[in-house]
């Protein structure tokens, strides 16, 4: 339970393959997660707002959390944690793409684009 909290790409990345026999992953790298989580949540913002009767950054922020230990452990993974949550507090962010755009230029490209494994 913990490995998979705290260093979700190395512990779950090929899951689709190594479990659920799937030919091909469908995460070819954590740029592509993030971008497809996001968007999706982005999404959802709105109706989770009304669903839960909370405000948009309580939403944005529990959309974003489980994205907080994607880079456990790697090059960028402190300055990533540091953006994400500077800009939840500060910037007043209207979406989770917002806030994950700004994470990812904390992270080097060689780390973002890696495949699991």
């Amino acid at each position: 339970g913990g490995a998979a909290y705290q260093r979700p790409w190395h512990t779950l990345g090929s899951v689709d393959t190594e479990i659920f026999g799937e030919s091909e992953n469908p995460s070819s790298s954590r740029r592509q997660v993030i971008n497809e989580y996001a968007e999706l949540c982005d999404k959802q913002i709105d109706s989770q707002c009304e669903l839960f009767g909370c405000e948009r950054k309580h939403v944005l922020r529990k959309m974003v959390k489980p994205l907080l230990g994607l880079f456990y452990k790697e090059p960028g993974a402190q300055k990533w944690r540091t953006q994400i949550t500077s800009s939840l507090d500060k910037d007043k962010p209207s979406c989770v793409s917002e806030v994950v755009e700004k994470g990812m230029a904390c992270v080097p490209d060689q780390i973002l684009d890696a495949g699991p494994g």
